[in-house]
């Protein structure tokens, strides 16, 4: 959620923030944004979800191939539009 917040898609986590999790809608978008992201975090935490790659048994080595693999067909997405190098950056941010 972190790599695809920009000014292109503020306004859909605000939307999300302040419907999904009730944050004031008279916060700074980006603030708001950023909670919502924050709070969808603990949620999944919670409720004992893993929440980086390495809880799952995923190391550095395998993520270039699986990045070029996520996106053989081309690139994924219409929220944020993704390219392999992308989906590798988000892979290593979530390890």
């Amino acid at each position: 959620m972190e790599y695809a917040l920009n000014d292109n898609t503020v306004d859909k986590f605000v939307e999300y923030g302040v419907n999904v999790w009730g944050i004031d809608a008279s916060f700074d978008k980006y603030e708001i944004a950023h909670s919502a992201i924050k709070k969808t975090k603990e949620y999944f935490v919670s409720l004992g979800i893993p929440s980086s790659l390495r809880e799952v048994g995923i190391e550095e080595e395998s993520l270039e191939k699986m990045a070029n693999q996520a996106t053989v067909r081309g690139k994924l997405g219409d929220f944020k539009v993704l390219e392999a190098q992308d989906v590798l950056n988000i892979y290593r941010a979530s390890l």
